[in-house]
Parts: structure tokens; sequence; C-alpha cells
């Protein structure tokens, strides 16, 4: 297997065999609509000091400044990352696996848990036949072509050729090998898997990771809920697959009809019996080793413990590692971003766990009766989406802790549509209304009058008094558990989400359309001039906001054209510049973007002025923010903000639905 990663020294693991791993450094990271990885690489750009005059604007190429002798670029570094390939069927056959050295038993387990049942296990696990019995298993499930094409949204063909038991790799830091967990006294596990439209060979590439990568005394059970999966032609052949599996007890729950995410995942933790609850998304592969150091933040009875998550590409299928720690933060308008943590050489000697002011919901552990006390998954929320968001906020004000478990690794295909989303316009503003509701419903439960900075961003819908009612009863929990107000969260755990100015009209990250980079101010720089990097959400250097009085303000201070090219920042006065709105570009200079929520595309133009906020590239390829003649094809003009405000001050007094 090439694995340009790590080398030798990086070798992927075989089902029951642990392997060597170099140490960790600064991987790929990917980003798309359910939410992957932020990408990794940034560039700051320093200060300008001096400038020549403009050349002429070539309409096909992006605006030059010129050149001088003191520019600066500082650019900081990521390590480069290969691909992991995915093992296909047509490859030479390898011996069979080893047994698993980190899982086998001492004589002193099994004196406590009883021999003939350990031994037993792994006899049956650990035997060739079981997985020549089940790759003839996994020859019962149909191909469709009409599924891969329409609603799996991913590429369903590769993945059916990739080795349902195939290698991935070790990539825990060299610090985690070192520590050894008693797995006598770990919890057990319920693991819960729901599916609705999945590919076959993902979900059986799911529970094989799960089972072989898994110490089996841990591993009480797992539970399967289909939720009204339409796949009618895989429901033999799923259960006579699990039939074949002797080592673990395998539930299989059908539901009649989609309850969505949230309710059908609590229907399989209303089912479990272990003291420990994993919900697992059906488009995962555990890691070795993934499960003891979730269980080892588990002591915190209150915790909600996460794994570092690998990404699994949606057309290749291959396996592939992320950037530093991926936690989780969020928008104004409720939806997740990845923010990256480089740990602290005590996070890294200790392997502490890394907070996370909100969980990714692919993959979580948590205690069960801590579980249920905060009230489960919101069963009023339909289908997809805002589920973690609002456990997220509850764990967290209500007295729980959310930590990154950095020894903890498990791969996620992130797909770039959801599942549940078809094409074409109607479909699109459903599934909006759906995940909109949903939001709603956590805004209403969780932020009090903080609500008003998710109104004034959003569209907002109507409740049913049926969803109100839900709503006020979810509400009445937080008393009973005295849980602390939004207030306090912003305060004490999701401390760099910035709060919008009351006249704020665009506020956030402002990038350019075409380059998709953002305006960033460098704060090593005397000279103050705006330079462009790769955007970050709720980083201070790129908050901006358009105020109603015309004003563009950046960390407190204004921006202004003051040489008459680059803009720089200033102290705000009455003699600060003047920005305004142009919405208008012709429709063939970019791709029409019909889903709803859509940010627009605009030019920021001076007042009484024809010279608009544009791109450019100065001295050896900085890219600065300055002005030039307004031109409506230009792309290098075209900009996009984070957030459009309605008037914050009307939203006061009506962001409550009673």
């Amino acid at each position: 297997m090439d694995n340009k990663s790590g080398g030798d020294d990086n070798k992927a693991d075989t089902f029951g065999q642990l392997s060597d791993r170099k140490d960790g450094s600064p991987h790929k990271v990917h980003h798309d609509h359910e939410a992957k990885h932020d990408k990794q690489t940034d560039k700051d750009t320093g200060p300008v000091a001096a400038v020549g005059k403009i050349k002429p604007v070539d309409k096909k190429e992006q605006p030059k400044a010129p050149p001088a002798a003191d520019a600066h670029k500082d650019t900081g570094h990521v390590a480069a990352v290969g691909k992991i390939k995915s093992v296909d069927k047509n490859e030479q056959p390898k011996a069979p696996p080893a047994a698993d050295t980190q899982n086998q038993m001492t004589q002193d387990d099994q004196a406590k848990h009883g021999p003939h049942q350990s031994q037993m296990k792994h006899k049956l696990l650990h035997d060739p036949k079981l997985k020549d019995t089940l790759n003839t298993k996994k020859l019962a499930f149909p191909i469709s072509v009409i599924h891969e094409a329409t609603d799996i949204k991913m590429n369903a063909a590769r993945s059916n050729k990739v080795d349902i038991f195939r290698d991935i790799p070790d990539l825990r830091l060299k610090e985690c090998l070192k520590i050894a967990y008693d797995t006598s006294k770990l919890p057990t596990v319920s693991i819960i898997i729901v599916f609705h439209k999945e590919s076959w060979s993902m979900l059986l590439r799911a529970i094989n990771s799960v089972i072989f990568r898994t110490p089996l005394d841990l591993l009480k059970e797992i539970i399967l809920v289909d939720d009204g999966c339409p796949y009618t032609e895989n429901k033999d052949p799923l259960a006579d697959y699990i039939k074949a599996i002797p080592v673990v007890p395998i539930r299989l729950i059908k539901l009649a009809e989609q309850h969505g995410l949230p309710r059908a995942r609590m229907v399989g933790a209303r089912k479990a019996t272990a003291p420990v609850l994993v919900f697992m998304d059906s488009h995962t592969e555990c890691a070795l080793g993934w499960l003891e150091p979730l269980l080892n933040l588990l002591n915190d009875k209150k915790m909600i413990a996460l794994p570092v998550l690998n990404h699994i590409d949606q057309k290749t299928i291959e396996y592939e590692p992320v950037g530093n720690i991926p936690t989780g933060t969020f928008t104004w308008d409720l939806h997740f971003v990845w923010k990256h943590i480089v740990l602290t050489e005590d996070q890294v000697r200790g392997m502490e766990g890394v907070w996370s002011a909100v969980a990714c919901g692919a993959v979580l552990a948590v205690n069960r009766d801590h579980f249920f006390n905060l009230g489960g998954f919101n069963e009023n929320m339909q289908k997809w989406g805002g589920e973690n968001m609002e456990v997220s906020f509850r764990n967290w004000m209500c007295g729980g802790k959310i930590n990154v478990a950095p020894c903890s690794h498990v791969g996620h295909l992130f797909r770039g549509d959801l599942p549940y989303v078809q094409k074409g316009v109607k479909d699109m503003q459903k599934w909006y209304y759906t995940l909109q509701k949903n939001l709603q419903k956590v805004a209403e439960t969780t932020m009090g009058v903080h609500k008003k900075y998710f109104y004034a961003v959003t569209k907002r819908f109507d409740f049913f008094p049926s969803e109100m009612a839900a709503i006020k009863d979810r509400r009445l929990m937080y008393d009973k558990l005295q849980c602390h107000d939004f207030a306090w969260y912003l305060d004490n755990v999701a401390t760099d989400v910035i709060l919008p100015d009351s006249d704020a009209i665009q506020h956030g990250t402002l990038h350019n359309a075409h380059t998709t980079l953002c305006l960033t101010l460098d704060t090593t720089s005397t000279e103050q001039y705006i330079g462009l990097s790769t955007c970050h959400i709720n980083l201070k250097s790129q908050a901006l906001t358009l105020h109603e009085t015309g004003t563009l303000t950046l960390a407190g201070f204004c921006l202004s054209p003051s040489d008459g090219t680059f803009v720089r920042t200033e102290k705000c006065s009455t003699e600060s510049a003047r920005w305004h709105i142009v919405e208008n570009h012709p429709t063939h200079l970019f791709p029409i973007n019909i889903a709803p929520g859509a940010k627009k595309r605009v030019r920021l133009q001076l007042q009484n002025s024809d010279r608009c906020l544009t791109q450019l590239t100065y001295g050896d390829n900085t890219q600065l923010a300055g002005v030039l003649e307004c031109d409506n094809v230009q792309k290098f003009q075209y900009w996009q903000f984070s957030y459009e405000f309605k008037s914050l001050s009307s939203l006061q007094a009506d962001s409550l639905q009673e």
C-alpha cells in the first residue's frame, strides 16, 4: 500500500494487528456542505513600503499593484500529506491478519472475566473462515445505479469495489501508543448506528471496523436502526450478514417509516443496555484503539467524548488524515464549523481531552444516565440538522463538557450534498424549510435573548402549536436542571464567537467571490494594510462590519483608501470613508446558486466615488485590498459577507415566538 504521508514508519494496520506510526504533523483538511474540515493553508500578508503607479487592468487577469522594495509576505506552513490508496479487489490477496496484541487478554484479565468466553470470542474473531463467510454474504447485495446517482451522493460504485475489511492507517501520535488502558476498569458500550439511504458497502465497513477494532470485552452490543430505508432489496442480505457474525450481539431495528436522525437515534438509545452509548454515522470507519481513549474521558460522568474525525473521500473512498485536532464552533445562523487546534505540550504528554464548543454529530460517546438526564436528542426535530448543536449547548450549559480525545481516530465520509436532497429548486426549498425549522427550535430552546442574532441573519418560519408546546417543555427542563444561560456559554465556552454591533447591516468574514480569500488584518504590521488570506470563522482579524452609517470596520478601526489605492485601517472619525453595497452583476460572471439562503455576491463602492473594493496582487504575489475604478465584469471586485443582517434593534422585542 502506498502511503505518502508516513512512508515506512506509518504502516497501515490490518484487522487485529497493531502497527507502528510516525508522530503526527498538520494534515490536509477538507470542507463541504456537510461540515467538512476547513483547509489549513494560511497566507498572511505584510506591510507595503512604497506605492507606484497602477497598471491598466486586463479583464482576464487579476489587477496587479506596482512593485515595491520592502513588501513582505508571511506564509504559514502545512506539512504535505499524500492520499492513502483504497484496497482494490483485483489486487493480490493478503495473508490472514495476525492476532490483535492490544486486545489479547492477560492471564489476570482472563481470571477476572472468565477465560472460556473471551478466548472463544477471540478465536472466532480471528478465524480466517469468518471473513470468507462474510465476503460470501456480501455478494447477495445488489448494485443499483439509480441509488448511486440520485440518493447516496457518493461514489457507491467505487465503494463497492473497496474491501469491506480494508486496511486503514494508524494515525495516532507516538505518545498515544505508549498509553496502556486497563479494559477491566472501563465500562461496556452499546454502538448505535442509524441508516436511511446508505451504500451497503459503507455500512458493512462501519460494522466490520467496530467489531474487528474494538476490544470485545468492552463491546456489549451493536444496534442498527433501519430508519425507513427505501432500499428493500438490501434488507434481507443485511439481516443475513449480521446473523453470520458470532462474536457480538447485533440487533436490527426496522422502522416502518423515516423518523429522522434525532428520533431514530433515540429509538436505539432506549433499546441499549450498556452504561455508555456511542452514536455513529453509518458511513464511518473506526481505527485501531479508537474506543479506549473515549471511555477514559467518560470518567467525567457529564462528558461527551469525541474522536478525531479523519476524512473518507466521497469520490475515491480513500481514507485521509486531517490537520491538527478538529474541534467545533458555530456561526450565528447556527451552522457547525471546524476549528483546528494545535496540541500544547501538556496535552501531547498527557493525552488530555481538547475541549470543543460544539460536537460534530458524526460520532460521539456519552454516559447513558447523563444522556437521558439531559433529555437526549430533541425528538421534536425532523430528518437531520441541528440536533448536535442543541445537545452541545445543553451539555455545556447544564454542567457538562465536550472533549475531543486526541488518541481516538474514526474516519467519516462527508458528502458534498445531503442524501435526502434531490436536484431541483422545490426539493432544496423543502430541505431548507426542514433544516431551518430545526435550527429555530435550537435557538428558541437554548439561546435566550441571543436568538435575535440568529433571526437577524436567517429566514423565520412559523411554528405549529405542537412545536411550540414541545419547545416550552424543553425550556422547563433547563429550569429543572438549573442550567446556565447562553450568555454564560459565550463568556466561558464559545469565547471565539463575535457579537455583531447593533447597527450592523453586513458582518463576519468578507471573502472575494472569485478567489475565496478573506480580508485580513496583519496585526504584526505597523502599516496596517489589509491583506487577504485563507478564511477562518470567528477570527477577530477577519471580522468586518458594514454599519448603517456606511463605515466599514475591522478590529475597531475604519477601513479607508488613505493613499488613494490601498486600503488600510485608521481611527474612525467623521472623515472616515463611507461604503455602500452594489448588488447587480452580469449573470454569466459566476455560477448561479439556487440554494435557499445563498450569500449574495456584491461590490463595495465608495460613496461619492466611482471606485470599488478590489483584490490586488502586489509585488511577489502578495494579496492586498485596494480600490480601482468600478467595473461590473471585474471578478476581483465581487465580495461575500458571512451574514447580511436585518435590523437588530427591530428584533429586540420580536424574537420570541409565543
